[in-house]
């Protein structure tokens, strides 16, 4: 990857992301106070993914504050670890994990997703993981996908697994409020934005650029391939458990979909992949 290109989304996207945080936490999207007192955020999609998670090693890449990463910990974990850039976010998912009590078995670490294998000792084995998780919104903003395989392949144990729920690259085609096709579906520039608000807080007084990438579902795929992973699961879903999306319905508990395009297209998408024992 290009040295100046990772320096410049890096820059443009954390100043994006750390301005989102106190936002955020402050959304009732987010739930923080319902989470405090015991609400798991976690969804159905990737709770029948992951399975039983007792006793398990996962680190959490992307994790934003936290929320999700804490929520695995309830679970029993024997110990997780949070991965986000921006220093805001993870400034207060540890005061989230010191307020619940999750300190011990949570981890945080606040780094470039790419240069995550400089804070992790991986040629040691017991320093492997049983699970990467990664979910909702995460690798839209990384350019290089294949590196991005690498790191999750270089994380795992043999026989780990990689657990991802992702919105589907198909919605990178449409105009920002989803009536049109502006864009190839195998675009690979970048896909630079001038945004106002936050997905949590449309009226927050924010403004930023975003700069992302659309990764058609193949390349995703042929990613992990490449990089040793065999793929167990892949499935596609007509609805986001957020309403995160401009011009979105509720067509039922945590259930949102696209006015006009209702059960029409893919809106997430899931992957299980496992490393060969």
């Amino acid at each position: 990857m290009n040295s100046n290109l990772s320096s410049e989304f890096t820059t443009i996207n954390k100043c994006l992301w750390n301005d989102k945080v106190d936002y955020h936490v402050n959304s009732s999207m987010y739930d923080v106070n319902g989470f405090l007192h015991g609400n798991d955020s976690l969804n159905s999609i990737e709770i029948d993914l992951l399975g039983d998670i007792q006793e398990k090693r996962i680190i959490h890449l992307q994790c934003h504050f936290g929320l999700d990463t804490l929520s695995l910990a309830r679970r029993g974990v024997k110990q997780i670890i949070g991965v986000d850039f921006s220093e805001k976010a993870i400034a207060k998912a540890e005061e989230l994990a010191n307020l619940t009590n999750l300190s011990t078995s949570t981890k945080f670490i606040c780094c470039n997703i790419y240069d995550l294998p400089h804070h992790l000792e991986l040629q040691q084995s017991e320093n492997l993981f049983d699970i990467v998780f990664a979910s909702y919104g995460t690798i839209n903003w990384l350019p290089d996908i294949i590196q991005w395989a690498h790191i999750v392949s270089s994380c795992l144990k043999p026989g780990g697994s990689l657990i991802m729920i992702e919105f589907h690259p198909i919605l990178d085609m449409f105009d920002a409020a989803y009536t049109r096709i502006e864009n190839s579906y195998f675009n690979h520039e970048p896909i630079v934005n001038d945004c106002q608000g936050t997905y949590a807080d449309r009226t927050a007084p924010i403004q930023n650029q975003s700069m992302e990438w659309c990764h058609p579902l193949s390349d995703v795929i042929q990613a992990l391939l490449q990089n040793g992973l065999q793929i167990e699961i892949v499935k596609e879903f007509d609805y986001s458990p957020y309403d995160s999306l401009i011009n979105s319905v509720k067509i039922a508990d945590k259930r949102y979909q696209i006015k006009g395009l209702e059960g029409k297209i893919p809106i997430i998408y899931a992957i299980k992949a496992s490393k060969p024992k």
